[in-house]
């Protein structure tokens, strides 16, 4: 009886059931019973193999999705920043024609070509546009006005005289006006200005593009600040002219188109300011 059991316990150890395998040897297919220690431990080998190999695989698969998206977002930061330095080219070849159509530039300026944070660079860039616009626009109104050149005409001299009290609160206000607008465009021709317009809490990777690529190197041109220090001058002597003659009221009047004063001295000091006046 014990026999029995110890066969059958040795058989119940030598063939677990229903393992069996082909092993290919000599073109020969052989049935092979399988110890259940070596079954284990060939499971738990081949187990760790598959693990590792899957743990291989998904990495490399995790490494390729991660480098496909630093691929796309890379790809399409060039594409945004491309997109946008072609609207900001287009922005610039505008203003830069002669008699420059500024309803057009105003258009694009007014749009968002961009998208996520490159639509920010995008607005801050036009706002600064805009701005310095605004400014030239304030100048170049003042600059046009008709009264500007009608301060010393006869005209002028009947209607407003001898006090000129019109005349001469229109000079006080064009010149503060020249100085505040001239002041005004001095500074935005500096970086730290151009700066302020970005958002601060941006990436810095954009305010460096915001900073090298779209305001770049501002190049210092006094052009229109001397242009608008040559009108303020202009008007300074024509202040100078009209308090004379708020002075010396009494002492001059207008005969047909000319103005004829009591003094042959009156005569050359007014002549002497209206030169100051032609020659600048």
């Amino acid at each position: 009886m014990m026999m029995k059991n110890q066969k059958n316990k040795s058989k119940r150890d030598f063939f677990i059931a229903p393992f069996i395998f082909y092993v290919i040897t000599n073109k020969k297919i052989k049935n092979v019973t399988i110890n259940k220690n070596i079954w284990y431990n060939y499971l738990e080998k081949e187990n760790l193999i598959f693990m590792k190999k899957k743990i291989i695989i998904g990495s490399a698969i995790v490494l390729a999705i991660i480098g496909y998206i630093l691929g796309y977002f890379f790809i399409r930061d060039i594409i945004r920043e491309t997109k946008l330095l072609d609207e900001v080219d287009e922005i610039d070849n505008v203003l830069n024609t002669e008699n420059a159509n500024l309803d057009e530039v105003e258009e694009k300026l007014e749009r968002t070509v961009s998208k996520g944070e490159y639509a920010m660079v995008e607005r801050a860039y036009k706002n600064y546009i805009s701005d310095i616009l605004k400014n030239m626009k304030n100048i170049a109104q003042v600059l046009n006005e008709e009264q500007i050149t009608q301060s010393l005409t006869v005209e002028n001299y009947k209607t407003d005289g001898p006090d000129f009290t019109k005349t001469k609160k229109y000079l006080t206000s064009t010149i503060q006006k020249l100085e505040e607008y001239k002041s005004e465009y001095k500074e935005f021709l500096t970086q730290e200005k151009a700066m302020e317009y970005i958002e601060n809490d941006l990436d810095k990777h954009y305010i460096d593009f915001y900073k090298d690529e779209m305001v770049g190197k501002i190049e210092e041109d006094t052009t229109v600040e001397d242009s608008i220090d040559e009108v303020i001058n202009l008007l300074k002597y024509s202040e100078d002219v009209i308090d004379f003659l708020a002075e010396n009221k009494g002492k001059w009047q207008i005969d047909g188109e000319n103005i004829v004063f009591e003094s042959r001295e009156l005569s050359d000091e007014y002549t002497k300011l209206i030169d100051k006046v032609i020659n600048f």
